[in-house]
């Protein structure tokens, strides 16, 4: 096993490309053991949310789906039918002026299940095949009227706020990708980071899946996000905002 004086640049050059090397590099000092070891932790760390994100994932989509269910009256089911919110031709207009659907994307990922190598019309099976920025993309603008307002706002509080929802919704979503392919969870621009998006996960289980969101702080006030953190620190050398 190599021990810390013994791992190089080199050794990392033949793990790492040099673009992604550079960023834990940076943030280690330039020291080629403590960046391997910011690797490991942000790997561990990824772990942890990306568990929290599949719960979360699980009860957005069951909550979607029932609530869906229980209020769609079409012949079929509401992923199915044509005349569905997240099927009909929705016309909107873009920030150039130019007009498209804001369906066309949800028939184009639905239709690719029930037509793929797994050929199937079983609701149940395309509701669990959807991906979350899927889910995610119902709740955006241009379905506010379609979708938010006579359907998709009972699954919240009273009062909930779209726009604010679609923000963590789409934190989420792309926290999630990045943790999905090894990208760095520290350090980030603007609004993302691992602590904002575990936040925003267990306030919004506390209101789809209230039991689970208790387990998941096991009763208490910390994330799994910050227990983690608090638990597995790093050496005074790393430099890291989470």
């Amino acid at each position: 096993m190599l021990e810390a004086t013994e791992f190089t640049l080199e050794k990392l050059r033949l793990w790492l490309s040099e673009p992604r090397l550079s960023v834990y590099l940076h943030a280690a000092g330039g020291d080629p053991w403590q960046a391997y070891e910011l690797y490991l932790w942000n790997a561990n760390l990824a772990q942890v949310l990306l568990r929290d994100i599949s719960f979360f994932e699980v009860a957005l989509r069951n909550s979607h789906d029932r609530c869906m269910t229980d209020q769609w009256n079409g012949e079929v089911h509401w992923l199915l039918d044509q005349q569905s919110p997240v099927r009909r031709p929705i016309l909107r207009k873009s920030k150039n002026g130019s007009t498209f659907d804001a369906n066309a994307h949800n028939r184009k990922v639905i239709d690719a299940i029930v037509n793929g190598p797994r050929r199937t019309t079983n609701p149940n099976r395309i509701v669990s095949q959807l991906t979350l920025g899927f889910w995610t993309h119902l709740s955006d603008t241009n379905h506010e009227r379609v979708l938010w307002i006579p359907y998709l706002h009972t699954i919240w509080p009273k009062g909930a706020d779209r726009s604010k929802l679609y923000a963590s919704l789409s934190m989420i979503n792309t926290m999630r990708n990045r943790a999905a392919h090894a990208e760095k969870l520290f350090n980030l621009d603007g609004d993302l980071s691992a602590r904002k998006c575990d936040d925003a996960i267990v306030c919004l289980m506390r209101t789809l899946a209230p039991a689970i969101a208790d387990r998941m702080t096991n009763g208490g006030q910390l994330t799994p996000v910050e227990r983690y953190i608090k638990t597995f620190k790093l050496e005074a050398g790393i430099k890291v905002k989470v």
